[in-house]
């Protein structure tokens, strides 16, 4: 019995310290996160198209990203568009990313947005 109970203890250790977590981003996105500091930010990977049937945060199905832009708008705030850098023509395999952080304003309506560019 002695056996059984180390065994399945060392089973539970490696299971709980094995186990990892990964996020995953993909190639293109928008993200709004935190409460008292706003941070929206977009990104992209310029050397993937877009596929056919895309259809989330306004991307272009069967298109190739070279520019994306956030803004933050709150009550009489407006931070105007933030653009990431242009990629160049030759589409490296890298990803562009821009954000912009705003702290809160509790009794203000909050509104991010965000757009692409394409070759």
């Amino acid at each position: 019995m002695k056996k059984y109970l180390i065994t399945a203890a060392l089973a539970l250790g490696l299971l709980v310290v094995g186990t990892t977590t990964a996020q995953v981003k993909t190639h293109w996105g928008f993200s709004e996160t935190g409460t008292i500091n706003v941070t929206a930010e977009a990104w992209f990977n310029p050397s993937i198209k877009v596929p056919s049937g895309t259809s989330f945060d306004g991307l272009k199905a069967n298109s190739y990203v070279k520019q994306a832009w956030v803004r933050i708008v709150e009550g009489s705030y407006d931070s105007g568009r933030a653009y990431t850098a242009v990629a160049p023509a030759s589409k490296p395999n890298k990803e562009y990313s821009v954000k912009i952080t705003r702290v809160n304003n509790p009794f203000a309506d909050l509104k991010s947005s965000n757009g692409w560019l394409y070759y």
